[in-house]
């Protein structure tokens, strides 16, 4: 099996803004060592009171009002707040060519830390049809097993949003809290301990080395992937914030310490410059790198899909 894992890079070329400028709210511009985006968002929440109003709006922006004329208002938790007005923001994108390409590869999978429902609307404009039988929206904080099937024809698409979703403002993966959170529930999944609803039975799930080798059929979740199948990396910095993914390629890799590649020998693949401690990582992590001679970030995605175009093919 081959799937795609990526990130705000293929929005950037939109001229949308990045992750830092929604949630940076601290100057760090003068210290040594930079507040991550995470905790850069848990300063924002906390500095912030719980409990705020909130004025109500139709869902199309207008602002409900009384028949007297005055503002309706509702006190909401300020995180909320902050998680939908970064959400208004994503809700402007859009997809791009270069997109509707990474699309259209013969791959099953894709994996996304974006809330943003740019894939969604790509795959309807191609004429993809959604199964909403097959749509998991069983999580509420969480993103273990959420996902959504489009078809066409004979081809399937599965998207996974590991970091949430606009449609649930309460699953958009932001601060410190919720990554540590998340992690916790990762480790459960892998070690046999996770529980989840399906229809309306709870299924226990062991734990990920007595599942192996998982054919097309027993994918549970995106982290099932990572053991199973060659994930190919793109348009996604990959910073160390984002720890339930490295966490995820570390225990991938000590698990192939332990028993061997037999068991687990997908690649994994990293398209994009690197700095020189962030590529050593990855070798020690078995993650291939591939870099490009071109500094246009239009014309290095090009090169890289189709670098991904032969892969898949052989």
């Amino acid at each position: 099996m081959n799937a795609i894992l990526y990130g705000n890079g293929f929005n950037r070329l939109n001229d949308v803004g990045s992750w830092e400028s929604l949630v940076h709210v601290i100057d760090d511009k003068n210290d040594r060592c930079k507040v991550p985006n995470t905790l850069q968002y848990e300063g924002k929440v906390l500095s912030e009171p719980f409990l705020t109003n909130a004025i109500l709006e139709t869902s199309d922006g207008k602002t409900l009002k009384t028949s007297d004329n005055k503002i309706l208002t509702v006190s909401e938790q300020s995180e909320v707040l902050i998680k939908q007005a970064i959400a208004k923001e994503m809700k402007k994108y859009r997809s791009n060519d270069l997109f509707d390409e990474l699309l259209s590869l013969n791959i099953n999978h894709y994996i996304t830390t974006n809330y943003d429902n740019v894939a969604d609307d790509a795959l309807n404009d191609m004429k993809y049809t959604e199964v909403l039988s097959e749509r998991d929206k069983s999580e509420n904080v969480f993103s273990i097993h959420r996902k959504k099937c489009y078809v066409k024809d004979n081809d399937r698409k599965i998207i996974w949003k590991i970091h949430g979703e606009l449609s649930n403002i309460k699953s958009i993966m932001l601060g410190y809290y919720h990554y540590c959170s998340y992690l916790g529930q990762i480790k459960k999944y892998l070690l046999g301990e996770y529980n989840f609803a399906k229809r309306k039975e709870t299924e226990a799930i062991p734990k990920i080395e007595n599942r192996l080798p998982l054919t097309y059929d027993k994918i549970l979740s995106w982290i099932d992937l990572f053991f199973t199948s060659n994930i190919y990396i793109i348009g996604l910095g990959l910073n160390y914030e984002e720890v339930d993914l490295w966490w995820i390629l570390t225990i991938r890799k000590r698990f192939i310490q332990r028993v061997g590649k037999s068991s687990v020998n997908n690649k994994i693949v990293y398209y994009g410059e690197l700095e020189p401690g962030h590529k050593s990582m990855f070798e020690h992590l078995d993650v291939e790198v591939i870099t490009s001679k071109y500094k246009r970030h239009e014309d290095r995605y090009q090169e890289f899909i189709s670098d991904i175009k032969k892969r898949i093919k052989s």
